[in-house]
């Protein structure tokens, strides 16, 4: 795909440390540290990416988060190569070296390998699909070193291979097809356009480009966009007659160069060395998203709906080979808002009761898609749901008032989530009070309270009972 993009970046990586401080809209994909020498180009079909790289790396992923090394079949070139592209069409992914290798598979995970494609041997760098063919362009240099030749070859199925043609140019470093025609770049500005791949036409820039042109992009209909070092950003209707725009004008950024292109379905998506993503409806007004400016050099793009997957290399501190990455996400979700939780009052309870928690949550520009109830601290319990906005636990038997904290978190639907904690303090069953000594009772003073009282009412009735013989005796008498 970039025949001079990996050595400029390897220059310009050299002053960059990376920098784990960036926005929450990206996540950085882990990829495995053993994954040296950076990625070069990725590819998505409609639920999976493959990142390609320098060392024949592949990197397969679902969700461009989670990355998988794969391993290629060894044509004993495997240490030495680099894959420079990769495109996906017809239920296959198709990724080409720069040592005369196609791989292709169906599934990214299991490859197939054409090697020794042309006995010319040229260094393929760039592939894409027509929608019913694939396209691959590799140049090398004729035999008196005067200048190079670039081959143009198509398949059907992405593992045999045919030569249609072949141009004398300076070197090939994109390709695309525009649904009407092929485009290929080179360096010095220089786009050719074919309808067949065998008839060739040169489209010379109608003003000096003294650049290298690294990505081609096109809506499918009435727009083509080219992208390349020293921050050229051309566009054209035909793919013949080509205006270029006053992108960015930094004399003491000159260094500063697109990399990438690519057309989401929606809209333009372009990529840097030093970090700046890009986008554009029409190809002519670009906006700039800077998160990641001067931290990450981007190689590539690609799409999956509204999630976009950057990949490419990172400085290493101390030196080194440098390693790989991948960024995910979606530059609208900038404006998500982060929902509001709450996780309801504080509660005082007795051990043994049931506890009701409920919570809620709003969302001011969405709306809520799942809810969580943990517990943080205190005695272990077990609630009755742990993914609705209510639930319950029994509160456990404690010696002492013992505080139990829950945490209520609510996510929405673009993956932002507001949090809240409550406390539920436990009292020891016997103590409803919180005094363990309130409620104390002594028996044997009962009793002895009881035994008076009776002695008491007793008195009375005894002395009468000890007068009324005494009288009856003494009347006898």
């Amino acid at each position: 795909m970039r025949i001079n993009l990996l050595s400029k970046s390897l220059l310009l990586l050299a002053s960059f440390i990376f920098s784990n401080s960036v926005s929450a809209v990206f996540q950085e994909g882990n990829v495995s540290a053993d994954v040296d020498g950076g990625l070069l180009a990725v590819a998505a079909s409609d639920s999976t990416y493959v990142a390609v790289g320098m060392f024949t790396k592949v990197l397969h992923s679902d969700d461009g988060i989670n990355w998988t090394k794969q391993v290629v079949p060894d044509n004993g070139m495997r240490a030495y190569q680099s894959l420079s592209d990769i495109t996906y069409g017809n239920g296959t992914f198709v990724a080409v070296s720069q040592q005369n290798n196609i791989y292709s598979s169906n599934d990214g995970k299991s490859w197939t390998e054409t090697a020794d494609v042309l006995d010319s041997s040229p260094a393929f760098n760039s592939v894409t699909f027509s929608g019913t063919k694939f396209y691959a362009a590799g140049s090398y240099w004729k035999s008196d070193f005067t200048s190079r030749i670039t081959s143009i070859i198509e398949s059907a199925d992405g593992a045999t291979w045919t030569e249609l043609s072949t141009i004398e140019t300076s070197a090939d470093t994109a390709l695309v097809w525009d649904g009407n025609q092929l485009l290929l770049a080179g360096t010095g500005g220089k786009i050719w356009t074919s309808a067949d791949g065998v008839t060739w036409v040169s489209n010379d820039a109608p003003y000096a480009v003294n650049d290298v042109i690294d990505g081609l992009a096109s809506n499918g209909s009435d727009k083509t966009v080219a992208v390349g070092w020293h921050l050229t950003v051309m566009h054209s209707a035909d793919g013949q007659n080509w205006t270029k725009i006053d992108y960015r004008d930094f004399s003491a950024e000159w260094q500063m160069g697109q990399t990438d292109v690519i057309w989401t379905d929606s809209e333009f998506v372009m990529v840097n060395n030093t970090g700046i993503i890009s986008t554009s409806s029409d190809g002519e007004n670009w906006t700039d998203d800077e998160t990641f400016h001067t931290l990450l050099a981007f190689e590539d793009v690609a799409s999956i709906g509204s999630q976009l997957v950057m990949v490419g290399s990172k400085a290493k501190e101390g030196g080194g080979k440098l390693p790989a990455f991948a960024y995910s996400g979606a530059l609208n979700a900038t404006s998500n808002s982060v929902p509001t939780a709450n996780a309801g009052a504080d509660q005082t309870v007795t051990a043994g009761v049931t506890v009701s928690l409920s919570g809620s949550a709003d969302d001011s520009d969405g709306s809520i898609s799942t809810y969580l109830w943990e517990q943080v601290s205190g005695t272990s319990v077990t609630l009755s749901a742990t993914d609705a906005v209510d639930s319950s636990f029994t509160a456990p038997d404690v010696s002492a008032n013992e505080d139990l904290v829950f945490k209520f978190t609510a996510t929405d639907d673009a993956s932002a989530a507001g949090s809240d904690e409550m406390t539920v303090t436990v009292n020891p069953a016997n103590n409803t009070n919180g005094d363990s000594t309130n409620n104390k009772t002594t028996p044997a003073d009962d009793d002895s309270e009881t035994d008076n009282t009776s002695k008491s009412a007793m008195n009375p009735l005894m002395l009468l009972g000890l007068l009324i013989p005494i009288v009856v005796w003494r009347r006898k008498k």
